[in-house]
């Protein structure tokens, strides 16, 4: 049994390194391409706190020969969400109020494009995040949280053009987050998905602001 562990490791060691130095150097080539500015408005769903929660974000980078991509983005909910939270008083009773809880985060990514043609396109993105979130009593204006927090999410992201500047894409994923709170890392770590109508600015900014077209010179 062990001498088979030990050729399965052989051999699997054997295959990973070319493939690895493979794609390193894949990717070395794709990142010394002329890169080209992109953004793009990034609203997905999740869930926080076990409900259903919007979360709108913009983000903006470059392209590297259409394969890898990287950047920053920012995020934060897209409309109010409150909590019922219980206040405990000296006398032993208790009352629940209404909290708003706020997240907003800062978010470096890179994203691996895993399929592309005319219509379709199939991507990896990676994300990391640096933010805080906070939670405030609505009725008395008190802030009974504020804290920061650390997260990754990883996904898989897919689109279809009907047209060269409009489609429909979906994704799904996981947002795992860090933080020294274990009531708050459970309740915000979740999975995230989206499906929504794509507009491609791209071609819409090309269209309108068309590059001139270089005057021809020859001898007469």
């Amino acid at each position: 049994m062990k001498i088979r562990v030990a050729l399965v490791l052989i051999v699997a060691s054997c295959i990973w390194k070319p493939a690895t130095s493979q794609v390193l150097d894949s990717l070395l080539l794709y990142l010394k391409q002329k890169p080209k500015f992109i953004f793009a408005f990034d609203t997905r769903r999740s869930f926080l706190f076990a409900s259903d929660a919007k979360i709108f974000g913009m983000k903006a980078g470059l392209e590297f020969g259409k394969k890898i991509r990287m950047g920053a983005g920012i995020y934060s909910l897209a409309s109010p969400f409150y909590r019922e939270v219980i206040d405990e008083h000296p006398n032993g009773t208790a009352d629940t109020s209404q909290a708003r809880f706020r997240l907003t985060y800062f978010s470096p990514y890179v994203e691996y494009v895993l399929l592309q043609d005319k219509h379709w396109e199939f991507s990896m993105p990676l994300q990391l995040g640096f933010g805080k979130v906070s939670l405030k009593d609505t009725a008395t204006g008190v802030t009974l949280r504020d804290q920061g927090i650390n997260l990754f999410e990883l996904s898989i992201v897919g689109h279809y053009k009907f047209w060269s500047w409009i489609g429909i894409g979906s994704g799904i994923g996981y947002r795992q987050v860090l933080t020294r709170n274990r009531v708050i890392e459970e309740s915000l770590s979740a999975p995230v998905y989206s499906l929504k109508i794509k507009i491609f600015l791209g071609p819409i900014y090309r269209a309108v602001f068309p590059k001139p077209v270089p005057a021809s010179t020859g001898a007469s």
